[in-house]
């Protein structure tokens, strides 16, 4: 039997959402860079940033896709984080500053860890001379520097610390030691990061 189309009922509905839109002027700072004494202070007794050793690969081990290749690697540990961490981490050794890579962490009560590459052009090809330094040193020191462009990247990230953070004494390897667990409490390997005063001459690895 066929349907009468008089018995069909057509429904239709309008659904309406409302928000609120901010304009902001150009010149305004979505992120706000907090430099709170005590948040500050809080990086000079606790360990709420740390990385692991740089492990450098052999040449003909490193990770490769596309125009990138990765010819350094670590991890980037939080803890108890009471205000976001946006920006740049740069290695320094030896009067050079090269750029790590970039790191993008929310508050956090607990623990995070996040595993961070120094991403180098393959057309340009890597500076061998100095990644063997920094093995030849055995030790570097990096900086953290904050970034709100890094920052505003992310959805739930609206302050983060202004100031930046050194870790000092980082080890730098070509053999890879995994390790079976992150915790709370820092490997005797992991580097703590500490508020880098400009005033301090502060050893550069």
């Amino acid at each position: 039997m066929e349907a009468d189309p008089s018995n069909t009922v057509l429904a239709s509905w309008t659904q309406t959402e409302r928000g609120q839109v901010r304009v902001l002027p150009a010149e305004a700072d979505i992120v706000r860079l907090n430099t709170d004494p005590e948040i500050i202070d809080s990086f000079r007794t606790n360990p709420q940033a740390r990385l692991a050793p740089i492990y450098i690969p052999p040449a003909d081990e490193r990770t490769a896709y596309g125009d990138v290749i990765i010819p350094a690697e670590s991890e980037f540990i939080t803890s108890q984080l009471p205000v976001g961490l946006s920006g740049d981490l740069y290695v320094i050794h030896d009067g050079r500053e090269t750029r790590f890579c970039g790191v993008n962490s929310a508050p956090i009560q607990g623990l995070s860890a996040i595993s961070i590459a120094w991403r180098a052009d393959a057309h340009e090809g890597v500076d061998e001379a100095l990644l063997q330094s920094w093995l030849d040193a055995g030790t570097v020191t990096v900086e953290y520097r904050p970034s709100q462009q890094i920052a505003e990247k992310s959805h739930d990230i609206r302050e983060i610390l202004g100031i930046s953070l050194r870790f000092t004494g980082v080890p730098v390897t070509d053999t890879k030691t995994p390790r079976t667990a992150i915790g709370m409490d820092p490997a005797d390997t992991d580097t703590i990061a500490r508020p880098h005063n400009d005033a301090d001459d502060a050893t550069d690895g």
